[in-house]
């Protein structure tokens, strides 16, 4: 399986130290000329690009760093798109690093769109159009940010955090609601995970809390609890909870519930 060297969320973070920190941009294409007009337009752009062939290539280049986005072409050599596009992907097929797709191919774009590719260009194409699109993608809000509400030293919660943030979320770990209402005034969450037992609080009052306050009752609440002294579905939902897990046998529910709610969302604004 294949992990991106180095972490988005560490990137973001460097990024909000270091202003003046190039973004970067790995193109795969086996077009060498369309690849080195591609890399000098986006360098005047003000990208630091790297260059690929074939997919095979790219993944070794993938070793070293985590480009900010990826532009892929899908017909190419030993390894084209799809192939690397399913190496570098969740088991949910979502890529672990932002993806524009490039391909004479324009029946593929549904294929794309329907399993969460960034982006997606038929070839030809304009460069002004293409710079474009990289912007938008790159300068796009942060991925989707969710509040995790548990012990921070409890077993689970390393385990949560990483199956999250290999999905592409901004995982933020917060022990209460009193540090909670803090992090709101810099970052206001997607989604809100929580153990239902709480330190000094039941869960269903801390769940009342979160609901009544005006910046965060539209938020999502996801709730689970590893003790298995109870059964808190009812107390939690009754609560405003939108989903209860219980005790997970395996982390990836939270990927699942978290996506289902996306889903749910997306649907409504259409």
């Amino acid at each position: 399986m294949f992990y991106p060297a180095g972490n988005r969320t560490e990137k973001r973070m460097m990024r909000e130290e270091n202003p003046g920190l190039k973004k970067s941009v790995l193109v795969i294409d086996d077009e060498v000329d369309l690849v080195e007009m591609v890399k000098f337009q986006l360098e005047v752009k003000g990208y630091e690009v790297s260059v690929a062939f074939n997919g095979k290539d790219a993944l070794k280049k993938l070793e070293g760093f985590t480009p900010d986005l990826i532009i892929l072409d899908i017909n190419m050599p030993e390894m084209g798109g799809v192939e690397f596009y399913n190496k570098i992907s969740t088991a949910y097929g979502r890529p672990r690093i932002p993806v524009l797709i490039l391909t004479a191919r324009a029946n593929l774009q549904k294929i794309f769109e329907d399993i969460d590719v960034d982006g997606f260009m038929p070839k030809p194409f304009e460069i002004e159009e293409l710079i474009s699109e990289v912007d938008r993608i790159i300068n796009k809000p942060v991925n989707p940010v969710i509040f995790l509400l548990d012990f921070i030293k409890s077993s689970h919660v390393k385990e949560i955090t990483k199956v999250l943030q290999a999905e592409r979320y901004v995982v933020i770990n917060l022990e209460n609601f009193d540090t909670l209402k803090n992090r709101v005034k810099l970052d206001t969450p997607d989604f809100i995970i929580m153990e239902y037992m709480q330190k000094g609080i039941s869960g269903a009052e801390l769940i009342r809390k979160i609901k009544n306050d005006a910046f965060l009752k539209k938020v999502p609440v996801i709730v689970y609890s590893y003790t298995g002294f109870d059964d808190y579905r009812e107390k939690s939902l009754n609560a405003g909870a939108s989903l209860y897990l219980g005790k997970p046998s395996d982390c990836n529910v939270f990927v699942t519930a978290v996506r289902d709610l996306q889903s749910k969302r997306k649907n409504l604004s259409r």
